[in-house]
């Protein structure tokens, strides 16, 4: 029995087991040697694992631990502190909130204001979601 690849550009979709390739519509590649599954990517030849998932939500005291731990806390109030209003009062707000939502435009303001990129940002919430 072989295994194809449904791909959606480089990632792969599903992966269905049978002897002849797919005839529903969509590229479908022959899978070999890897254990391919709805994520995986083919890079120049090669088959490379699903990237995790990036951390959507994280708590507030979360948060505030893994910036202590990289040493952004204080920086973080500052940042704040320095907005004009209302967005210094938005993002104090924010700040106490229950749960820091990775796609928050106050967060990804914070962030630029910190000089986090996008990946250090996604790096930050999957070591705060350990804490």
């Amino acid at each position: 029995m072989k295994r194809w690849a449904l791909m959606q550009g480089a990632q792969c979709a599903n992966v269905v087991e049978q002897e002849d390739q797919p005839q529903i519509g969509g590229e479908w590649v022959e899978v070999t040697g890897f254990p391919v599954g709805p994520g995986s990517r083919l890079v120049s030849g090669d088959w490379l694992p699903a990237q995790p998932a990036v951390q959507q939500t994280i708590t507030s005291r979360q948060g505030k631990r893994a910036l202590v731990a990289v040493e952004l806390y204080q920086p973080a109030l500052a940042a704040m502190n320095a907005m004009a209003e209302p967005a210094k009062t938005l993002a104090l707000i924010d700040w106490d909130a229950p749960t820091w939502q990775r796609d928050d435009p106050t967060l990804a303001a914070m962030a630029g204001a910190l000089g986090l990129t996008e990946a250090q940002l996604d790096a930050l919430f999957a070591q705060a979601a350990t804490l």
